[in-house]
C-alpha cells in the first residue's frame, strides 16, 4: 500500500491501474515503472517509486489499493455485556459500524444502515482505551485466568456490516496488537479470509427466513478456524431443516462452534421499510420448538439467547 504523507490511501484495483492512480498524484511519474505482476509493484515502490516520491511513506499490502482515508464510519461505541457466543456474559466494548449491503427480515439494528460519525483510527482506539480503563486500573490478578482471553474487556466490531468499510481490518489489527480480545460480527456475505488471524471471527449462514440466503459466501467456509464461530439465525422450520443439512453437507462441527439463535421479533419501531419480507410458504418456529428439535436430533450446537434483551428492553440501543 502506498500510504500519502496526509491522511489517505492510494489504493489500486490491480497492475494496470496503479500508474495511472499514481500519475493522478504526480504528473511527471517516471516512464519506466512498469509492474507486471504485485511483487514487481512492491520491488519497485522500494526503489525508483522511494526516490519519486521522498515526502510518502510506503508501507507493503497484498492485492489491492481505492483513494480512501484511514476514517470509518462509526454508529455508536460504548461498553457493555456480551449477549451472544460463547463469550455471552463476558464485559466487552461495542464498536457498531455503519452501513450493510444485506437487509435480513429479522434485522433488530436497522437504525445502523445510515447516518454515523466518521472518525479517524486512532480516536476510535482512544475511545476503547478509555472504556477499557477501568479494567486496566484493578488489581494486576482481576484478570481471567482463561488462555483465549489476555484481558478484559473484549472488543466486538459489529453493524451494520463491519466489512462493508475496509478500514475495519487496519483497526482490528490495531486492537489486535494493543492486546485485546477482538471479536468480528460479521454477515457471512464479504470475505472473511482478510482479517487478522487473531481476530475471531463469529460469521452467519443466513438461513431463508432471512430473505437473503442467497448472499452466503461459500468460499468462506474454507477458511474456518477453531477460534471462529459459525451462527445460524432461525425463524422457522425450513430455517432448521437448512440449517440442519448444511452442518451435515460440510461437517461444520469439526470445523467450529456452532450457535443457534431464535428470532426475536422486533419492536414497532425497530420494524425499518427496507428489511425483506420472509418468503412465503414458510412456518414460524417457536422458540421452545427450536430447543426440542436440536435435542432431539443430537445436533452438536449452542443454543443461545439474547441476553441483552432480556436484560433491558429488546430495542434499547447502547446495551
Amino acid at each position: 500500500m502506498i500510504e500519502l504523507a496526509r491522511p489517505c490511501r492510494l489504493e489500486v484495483a490491480d497492475t494496470a491501474d496503479w500508474k495511472s492512480a499514481l500519475r493522478e498524484r504526480r504528473p511527471n511519474i517516471s516512464s519506466n515503472l512498469r509492474p507486471r505482476t504485485l511483487s514487481q509493484i512492491g520491488a519497485l515502490v522500494q526503489t525508483e517509486a522511494r526516490a519519486q516520491f521522498p515526502h510518502f511513506v510506503f508501507l507493503p499490502i497484498p492485492r489491492t489499493l481505492a483513494l480512501m482515508s484511514d476514517t470509518l464510519v462509526v454508529n455508536e461505541v460504548y461498553l457493555s455485556l456480551q449477549g451472544e457466543s460463547t463469550f455471552a456474559g463476558l464485559p466487552c466494548i461495542f464498536i457498531r459500524l455503519a452501513a450493510c449491503n444485506l437487509r435480513c427480515s429479522y434485522c433488530d439494528t436497522a437504525y445502523a444502515f445510515t447516518g454515523g460519525e466518521k472518525k479517524e483510527l486512532p480516536k476510535i482506539i482512544h475511545e476503547v482505551d478509555r472504556l477499557a480503563a477501568p479494567y486496566r486500573a484493578g488489581p494486576s490478578d482481576s484478570q481471567p485466568v482463561n488462555a483465549t482471553i489476555t484481558q478484559l474487556p473484549l472488543v466486538e466490531l459489529t453493524g451494520g456490516e463491519p466489512l462493508v468499510q475496509r478500514n475495519a481490518l487496519p483497526l482490528m489489527k490495531a486492537l489486535c496488537d494493543a492486546g485485546y480480545t477482538v471479536l468480528l460480527e460479521t454477515s457471512g456475505a464479504h470475505d472473511i479470509s482478510t482479517v487478522d488471524p487473531r481476530v475471531r471471527r463469529i460469521m452467519d449462514l443466513k438461513c431463508p427466513s432471512s430473505g437473503e440466503v442467497e448472499r452466503n459466501r461459500w468460499d468462506n467456509l474454507q477458511h474456518l478456524r477453531p477460534t471462529d464461530e459459525v451462527k445460524f439465525v432461525l425463524g422457522t422450520h425450513e430455517d432448521y431443516a437448512w440449517a440442519h443439512k448444511v452442518i451435515l453437507e460440510h461437517n461444520l462441527q469439526r470445523a467450529c462452534p456452532l450457535l443457534f439463535s431464535w428470532v426475536h421479533p422486533l419492536a414497532p419501531e425497530q420494524q425499518h421499510s427496507s428489511l425483506k419480507k420472509v418468503p412465503p410458504g414458510q412456518t414460524p418456529i417457536s422458540r421452545q420448538e427450536l430447543v426440542e428439535r436440536i435435542v432431539a436430533d443430537a445436533l452438536p450446537v449452542r443454543f443461545q439467547v439474547q441476553l441483552h434483551k432480556i436484560i433491558w428492553p429488546p430495542e434499547q440501543r447502547g446495551v
